[in-house]
């Protein structure tokens, strides 16, 4: 199955907060299915865009597979 999110602060790797859709798309993935995030670059805990989002309108990343 494929399976799209859409979440506006979908944490990046290593940050601290609520990793609830983290964790989901982890366990989707080790279901078999793919996944794929569609997010906010904004850094909802410092406020900021981290350094290396700057200067992207759109960028893809892979994380955990």
């Amino acid at each position: 199955m494929k399976i799209l999110v859409v979440h506006q602060y979908f944490l990046m790797p290593g940050r601290p907060g609520g990793s609830r859709f983290n964790e989901l798309g982890r366990l989707w993935r080790e279901a078999g299915h793919e996944v794929e995030v569609i997010t906010g670059n904004l850094d909802c805990a410092s406020g900021k865009v981290p350094e290396a989002y700057r200067r992207f309108w759109a960028r893809r990343c892979q994380e955990n597979g």
